[in-house]
């Protein structure tokens, strides 16, 4: 499954060392680029291949259990931006806004929860 990761920025490093090595060891593809290599050289360039990535996923997983000290959003604009194209779209984590209450979203309390649910051969 093509998976894009939504998540702060300040946590960039643990998402590809922890979340997506995760699910790369499943066998899954993560599309989500904004935390791992080169950043593009403008915010206008970076923001059209987070929007490319998800474009690309089948599924946009939203770390909502990663705490940003920045009041930046970037991460609910590509949960929205996901919802928008009919992407399947979850949450890890508490509900952080109104659109993560909806029906078609899934929600696990915990990144264990959830990777089990998307790796377990047997649901």
């Amino acid at each position: 499954m093509k998976i894009y990761l939504a998540a702060p920025f300040s946590a960039a490093h643990q998402v590809e060392t922890g979340y997506a090595q995760d699910l790369i060891k499943w066998g899954h593809i993560v599309v989500s680029q904004w935390h791992c290599g080169p950043q593009p050289s403008n915010l206008a360039q970076a923001a059209q291949r987070d929007l490319e990535d998800i474009l690309e996923a089948e599924v946009l997983i939203l770390l909502a259990e990663l705490r940003s000290g920045a009041n930046r959003g970037g991460r609910h604009v590509e949960f929205g931006f996901a919802l928008a194209r009919s992407k399947r779209v979850m949450v890890v984590g508490s509900r952080q806004n109104l659109f993560h209450y909806l029906p078609n979203v899934e929600t696990f309390p915990t990144w264990k929860q959830c990777l089990d649910f998307l790796c377990n051969p047997w649901r």
